[in-house]
């Protein structure tokens, strides 16, 4: 019945749980009470009333409750709650809420409090600090060491404003952000609070800040800085927050993409160590925000929000104890010392941002089974090592023996010997052997620092730090000695030197690893597919009995030359050509020309002989495993596989110079409306002060001139809308790529498993494939086919420079012409120019056609004209016209870069076998 008593309270008790659909709408749980006042027409509709558990006021379903009072006075006035207090004490610490801009760092969660935005409670006494969420820090202990006498004030370096900053203050913040890698080159800039908070993305690719995740995240950091606090920082609010971290499995983590706190929903801060994260649900936190983790853990069933990049036995950031090296350092020297000894800059550089993150990925899964032979790149593999020692969670020389070791560099006169037992004495059995196992790995690449320009000097610059630096909270001691951190190091590596010297090279080119007698001409060319150039080995001449064949691979091609052996004196002499026998054994002339260049007998073969390939270890294949692998279904499986990860490659390569265009695009054109805007209100303020026999001129004038404008702001949105596209199809192919991506180590292995079983059971299937010459068959069909499929144009993208660039020799436009008469549409080179940096000389319908290249004098992009000069590199620019038309340039000239002159007219290499 309805309560229509003008007085009084109706008292409704919730019989069933509700959640509000709606702002003004309440929350009910079983058994809450809600005051409902008088007249209460309609009890079983939405009733407005006063919950007295939650003390929100709001409406409610009369339906969810039940009457529990039809008679009852008001609800109880809540008790007045207790004002909370600037100054509290805990164990003896006298807490102060603290509003600081400098680094402070939290003793509870081994973090710094950094930034405007971030709660810091601090003790005026012992000057200990935490995170507000971390004050449980006070509440243990021996209690705060300080009198109440000796409480003094807080030290005023904490406040400091940003563009106070000195380079010393912005080198402790770049460790509080987790962006170690770049200490090096903020402080040889000499970097002050205010450059630091104008910085935009082009000022620091010139700090040597080359990944773009990385120019993302120092960024956001930077704008973090900035960021002004959001209420006033007066009181102290201790909560006690739900303690349900001991169900997850939680270990510290290095994210490789950009990720949000899964408690504040701020960007996890860095490049490195950034927050902790759980191994079953994959949940993730800053440190100080793990204690409000108010759920427990659900377990490896719950459906995660991105894919795991980690396993439960993590490859990084963890500890090792045992001597042997971790496999992933192993597995990343091993890459450099294959591939990298001669790239110039090779611990310097960086290679492109994905292959870095694939390869990680991959290591952190089941780096023992990751096969570093098919990570072409050396670059991603130097990046992953200096990542790996940098998340290590105590460095190689652990933090105890930092104080030691930083006296190297004041003692230059200390014996070596001395310097090798302070390694022996100090250092924990594993330290040593991995500390070791790496100096040897540099000292072997400084012994080409000619060609990678890596001097011991050089790579202490880059090491120095990744192996000795102090405990976390010690930031400013490890920035005021980073100097001194090089020249001790400079001091270790002498020391190793000079004890054990370098890897005996002549060890690594024994002839068990380049000398195979007995292989023919098809087992050395399967050996040598897909190795890198200066790859090679010696075999028995297959036509001259008694002389050997050296096969060594150029520009991904095998060149096979003869080599004659003679009795001279009794003595056999070895050599190219019969009047220069000059080496006493086939070790004698692999060991000369490992430092010197073939091209003294050939000018075509400016190689060296760098990576010995000799007879390959047995396959790990069982006989009952025999007949699974030699499938050929499952061989083209894999092809097709691997094809698609190479298409997917290809694709975010064109996406992303899309993408960079489109930007350039965007900003050309808000130039424009920009400029249409500023002349529109030029125009009203005329208009105003015209004379009237002027003004119906004007108006028409202006409303042309809105019309213009309208259309120009129409194809702004339209280009600002592609834009976003673009963004977005660049970040989901760039996910897709890195899922993919982990799995190729272990499907390339099992190709060339499965290669060279089928090519053994079935050489004819091989020979009908690649032609009778195999690899040039195959190549001189790559430039046949018409890009019309997925699969065609996945072997047309990454052209090689030999083929069309002629840069040394002086070719006129009347030679050029020549040279491309007769040729194809599409056949191009590119030639040197007095008047441009460069000229792509082709033919189009017949005629031939000059395109100047032009480069940007800041950033050294190419392009044809700015401001769309974007490409890096040469080879970036012809390899994106290779499969996009030049229309966009030139309206005429709709057509790409098909045939490489090169590839159409090499002349054939001389074969000595």
């Amino acid at each position: 019945m309805p309560l229509s008593d003008p007085t009084g309270y109706v008292i409704f008790e919730a019989a069933y749980a509700y959640d509000p659909d709606h702002a003004d709408e309440i929350q009910l749980r079983i058994g809450d009470r809600c005051w409902v006042q008088k007249p209460c027409a309609e009890p079983r509709g939405w009733l407005y009333g006063f919950n007295l558990s939650t003390r929100e006021t709001g409406q409610f379903p009369g339906t969810y409750c039940h009457i529990f009072s039809a008679d009852a006075g008001p609800p109880p006035i809540p008790p007045k709650p207790q004002a909370r207090q600037n100054k509290i004490v805990l164990n003896g610490h006298m807490l102060q809420r603290f509003h600081n801009t400098m680094p402070i760092f939290c003793e509870n969660c081994y973090d710094y409090i950094w930034g405007s935005s971030f709660d810091c409670i601090i003790c005026t006494g012992c000057h200990l600090a935490s995170h507000t969420n971390c004050h449980k820090l006070f509440e243990g202990g021996a209690g705060c060491p300080k009198t109440d006498a000796q409480v003094r004030r807080v030290p005023d370096e904490y406040k400091k404003p940003f563009h106070d900053w000195t380079n010393n203050d912005i080198l402790v913040w770049v460790l509080a952000a987790h962006l170690h890698p770049y200490l090096l080159q903020i402080k040889a800039s000499n970097i002050d609070g205010f450059r630091l908070l104008n910085m935009n993305r082009s000022q620091l690719q010139t700090y040597g800040v080359e990944f773009e995740p990385h120019q993302v995240s120092f960024l956001e950091c930077i704008t973090e800085l900035k960021t002004q606090p959001k209420e006033n920082f007066t009181n102290i609010d201790l909560r006690e927050p739900p303690q349900h971290i001991g169900t997850h499995k939680m270990i510290e983590h290095t994210f490789t993409t950009r990720q949000q706190c899964n408690y504040c929903y701020k960007n996890m801060f860095g490049i490195i160590r950034q927050g902790i994260m759980c191994l079953d649900c994959g949940v993730q936190y800053h440190r100080s925000c793990a204690v409000y983790c108010a759920h427990p853990c659900p377990g490896n069933d719950v459906t995660r929000s991105r894919r795991a990049s980690h396993s439960h036995d993590p490859s990084f950031c963890c500890n090792f104890n045992s001597v042997e090296i971790p496999p992933v350092m192993a597995n990343c020297i091993t890459a450099v010392t294959n591939a990298g000894l001669h790239t110039k800059n090779i611990y310097k550089s960086s290679g492109p941002y994905e292959g870095y993150r694939s390869l990680r990925v991959a290591l952190n899964q089941d780096s023992r089974k990751v096969n570093m032979t098919n990570w072409s790149d050396p670059l991603s593999a130097a990046s992953v090592l200096k990542t790996f020692l940098l998340e290590l969670p105590e460095p190689l020389i652990p933090f105890d023996s930092y104080p030691s070791f930083l006296n190297l560099a004041y003692y230059e006169q200390c014996a070596d010997d001395d310097v090798m037992d302070m390694i022996h004495r100090q250092l924990p059995p594993s330290n040593r052997e991995h500390l070791k196992h790496l100096i040897q790995h540099l000292i072997n690449v400084a012994q080409y620092s000619n060609e990678n320009g890596m001097t011991i000097e050089e790579l202490a610059k880059v090491f120095s730090y990744l192996v000795l630096r102090p405990r976390e909270k010690d930031g400013k001691i490890f920035t005021e000695n980073l100097d001194i951190q090089i020249l001790a190091f400079i001091r270790m590596v002498r020391a190793c030197e000079s004890h054990f010297g370098a890897t005996s090279l002549a060890e690594d080119f024994d002839e068990s690893k380049w000398l195979w007698p007995e292989a023919t001409r098809k087992d050395v060319t399967m050996r040598l597919s897909g190795t890198p150039d200066g790859s090679f080995c010696i075999r028995q001449s297959e036509r001259c009995r008694g002389e050997w064949t050296l096969t060594v691979r150029k520009e991904g091609r095998e060149r096979l030359i003869r080599i004659i052996q003679r009795n001279q004196n009794g003595a056999p002499c070895f050599g190219f050509r019969e009047e220069l026998l000059n080496f006493g054994s086939l070790e004698d002339l692999v060991l000369h020309f490992r430092d010197n260049s073939l091209e003294d007998y050939n000018s075509k073969l400016n190689i060296k002989l760098l990576h010995p390939c000799g007879k390959p270890d047995q396959l790990n294949i069982t006989e009952g495993q025999q007949d699974m692998l030699v499938d050929q279904a499952r061989y083209e499986e894999l092809v097709e596989k691997l094809n698609h990860i190479k298409f997917m490659e290809l694709k975010l390569e064109e996406q992303q110079l899309a993408l960079e265009e489109c930007k350039t695009l965007v900003e050309s054109q808000t130039d424009v409306v920009n400029f249409l805007e500023e002349q529109m209100e030029l125009a009203e303020r005329i208009k105003k002060e015209a004379p009237t026999s002027d003004k119906s001129d004007l108006e028409n004038s202006i409303v042309s001139m809105k019309e213009f404008l309208n259309m120009e702001k129409a194809k702004w949105h339209e280009m600002d809308d592609m834009l976003t596209k673009l963004k977005q199809e660049c970040d989901q192919i760039s996910t897709q790529l890195t899922e993919l991506s982990a799995g190729v180590p272990g499907l390339t292995d099992e190709y060339n498993q499965l290669e060279r079983l089928l090519q053994k059971n079935d050489p004819n299937l091989f020979a009908e494939k690649h032609g009778e010459d195999g690899l040039e068959e195959k190549d001189m069909q790559k430039f046949e086919v018409i890009y019309d499929t997925a699969e065609r144009y996945i072997t047309n993208t990454d052209l090689q420079d030999n083929f069309w660039l002629f840069d040394t020799t002086n070719i006129s436009r009347d030679r050029a012409r020549d040279m491309l008469q007769g040729k194809p549409d599409g056949t191009f080179f590119v030639r040197s120019s007095s008047n441009y940096p460069y000229v792509i000389s082709m033919v189009h319908n017949g005629q031939i056609k000059h395109i100047p290249i032009l480069q940007d004098p800041n950033t050294f992009h190419y392009g044809f004209a700015p401001p769309h000069n974007i490409y890096p590199t040469l080879a970036s620019l012809i390899n994106h016209y290779h499969n996009q038309s030049l229309r966009m340039h030139n309206r005429t000239l709709d057509t790409t870069l098909a045939f490489p002159y090169g590839f159409l007219e090499q002349e054939e290499e001389p074969i000595y076998d």
